[in-house]
This record gives C-alpha cells, structure tokens and sequence, in this order.
C-alpha cells in the first residue's frame, strides 16, 4: 500500500499533472519536435519549450543554461569528466552519492580529492579548506546540497564563498533538494547543477545539468543532430521533458505545502518514540524535513531493521547503492550499527495515521 511507504528519497509517484501533460505526447502527438516540418512537429517543439521555462523557473536559472539529460548521474558524470580529462581536480566529500564519489575514486589518484564530514553529515571545515588549497586552480568542487541518505542541508553559501577563494568552480548535486527546501541556482553562485526529475514526482529517465552561462561552458557530450545546442544530440523525449516540466511547476507551487506537511509528520514520528534509545546521524536543524536518519542502540538482532518492518516501506540507505553505500555513509561519519539504522522519507502521499503505525511497530519490536 502506498501509505506505508516510507522511502520517498529513492523516488517519488508520477504526479497526476505530469501524467496528464505526458499522455497526448506518446500518441497523439508523436512528431520529432527537431523536425520543424509540420504542426505535429511545431507542437513538440513548443511543449519542449514551455518545459524548459518550467524547469528553469523552478530551479532559478535561465532557460538556455538547461540542457536536459537522462537524469542526474549521467549529468554529474559528464561534468566530472570534463574537468577530470583537462587534468583539473575534481574536489568531492567522503559521504557523497555513488555517482560522485565513484566518478572521483575511479579516476587518477592524483586528480581525486576527497574532503571529510562530520558525524551530522556537514563538511568538515578544515578539510574543506585543506582540500580547496590542494586543488589546481579552475579545478571542480561537488557540494551535495542535500544529503540523500542523511538528510542534511549543507551551508552553501559559506561553502561556496571558500571555493570561489580558490579559484574553482562548484557543482552542486540538487537531486534530494529540490521541492523539498527552497533554493536558487542564480542566488547560489554555483556553476553547474544537477537533478533528477523522479524525485519530486516527475518521471523516471530525464533530468537536467544546469551551466552557468556566465561563468562555465562544457564540450558535448554527444555528437549528432546537434540538438541543444550542440551540447547533447539526439532525438528529444518529448513525453518525459513535458512531465520533468509539468513536476517542476506544482512542485515550485506546492512547497511551502509540502514542506509543512513533512515537519509535522517527521515531529508526530518523533513524539511517538519518546523514551527510545536512539540516535539520530543528520543535523536536525538543518536538514530536510522529509527525512530521518535514526539508529535505535537497542536493536540488537542480526536482521537488519528494516527487513523488520515490512509492510512499512523504509530504507537503510540509498537506493543506487544496494546497501554498499549506506556502510561506506553511515562509516564514514563513524556510525557503524547499520543494521540497527533505518531511513524514513515522507512523501505527499504520507499520512499522520500510518507514520504513527509506523512508529508503534517499531516501539512493539523494540520491545521484544
């Protein structure tokens, strides 16, 4: 049942919006929106358009810094591997997602620099600042705004502020932060941005990878038909870009909404298990409000937690690792009971009544 679902940062339900913007672009009207020659085709194109207005106003940039991809993995590799083929560093912490740790670690030892977090998942100052001064000059920083697994807002002003300092470029990671915490690209000051769309009820498959049009340019990734702009050919999927629009819109006016509704529910969980030893591995107070990230200390079973909870639909970490990256996250920041730790994500579709059975089947566990 979808109210017992609990891992709402893996990915998220198409939305009705989108759905209902997607359908007439599978059949009805299927022209190429490269072709330009005739009304089908006309009508593609300007879909196209009117999504990538929709993205960009959701995200804070202009239309032309859009360039949409297959999500934002393929935009995070392809952006690393920009600055890594140039021989720059590529600048990127212990506990970020696969895709940007695995690019790094996969790369020249000499080109890979990795910074360290604290136990609430925020960078380590010091680290931080050691691993800028490291760095070639025009070498690539990667800030995960919003830690998937953990939750937890990074400071990306004070963070970006240093890295400008040096002379670098920043990428950050939006995938878990958007329609969840308000943000800005043009505000950030950053220079590349990536997302998803599946993760605030967009569809599976598109994403984008925003560059600074003043700041930052990159060499196609794709060579072909020379669709936008050169940068990624082949035939646009008009169906998935008009849902990734159709998503960002209601997400950018639904916000405040959803935001309000994710608190109350993440403080009803937490007056449940009142008198549990636990502890919590994110930064409560700057963190998303979808999330948790708790491990309960008396959870002593060799059988993960969350195998324990089914029909409740949580998670030990993050949904690309296949639980590999929840160890490498959760060591890092030196929380080593991972069976013991469970993440919960809160969606819209989330509801008081199941987040509080929720809680009292772990209280009934527990208590065994």
């Amino acid at each position: 049942m979808s109210e017992n679902f609990f891992d709402y940062n893996s990915t998220t339900p198409v939305c009705k919006e989108a759905l209902e913007a997607m359908l007439p672009y599978f059949s009805e009207c299927f022209a190429n929106p490269s072709a330009q020659t005739s009304a089908m085709s006309l009508k593609s194109k300007a879909a196209i358009d009117r999504a990538q207005e929709e993205v960009a106003d959701f995200i804070g940039c202009k239309s032309h810094e859009i360039v949409f991809t297959s999500g934002a993995t393929e935009s995070i590799n392809w952006v690393f591997e920009e600055f890594l083929s140039l021989k720059k560093n590529v600048l990127v912490s212990e506990i970020d997602h696969d895709a940007s740790y695995e690019k790094v670690q996969s790369a020249q030892n000499s080109l890979a620099i990795f910074f360290k977090a604290n136990k609430l998942g925020q960078v380590d100052l010091e680290s931080f600042k050691k691993a800028c001064t490291r760095a070639k000059p025009k070498s690539l920083v990667n800030l995960m705004y919003a830690h998937n697994e953990l939750g937890t807002l990074l400071n990306l002003k004070e963070l970006i502020s240093i890295a400008k300092e040096h002379s670098l470029f920043v990428h950050i990671d939006a995938t878990q932060a958007l329609g969840k915490t308000p943000f800005s690209f043009k505000n950030s000051e950053a220079d590349f941005l990536s997302c998803s769309a599946h993760k605030f009820y967009g569809p599976k498959g598109v994403g984008t990878l925003v560059i600074n049009s003043k700041t930052a340019s990159l060499t196609s990734l794709i060579k072909g038909g020379g669709q936008q702009n050169n940068l990624r050919s082949g035939t646009l999927n008009t169906p998935l870009i008009v849902g990734f629009g159709a998503a960002a819109k209601l997400a950018k006016e639904s916000l405040q909404k959803d935001m309000t509704h994710y608190e109350s529910l993440k403080n009803l969980f937490f007056d449940q298990i009142k008198g549990l030893n636990y502890n919590l591995n994110s930064d409560n107070e700057n963190s998303l409000k979808n999330t948790i990230n708790i491990t309960f200390n008396d959870w002593n079973s060799p059988s993960p937690l969350y195998l324990e909870l089914t029909p409740f639909a949580v998670s030990q970490g993050s949904a690309c690792s296949s639980g590999s990256g929840a160890s490498r996250v959760l060591s890092s920041i030196g929380q080593h009971k991972l069976s013991s730790t469970i993440r919960i994500s809160f969606g819209r579709g989330s509801k008081a009544e199941n987040t509080t059975l929720l809680a009292k089947r772990i209280l009934s566990l527990l208590s065994k």
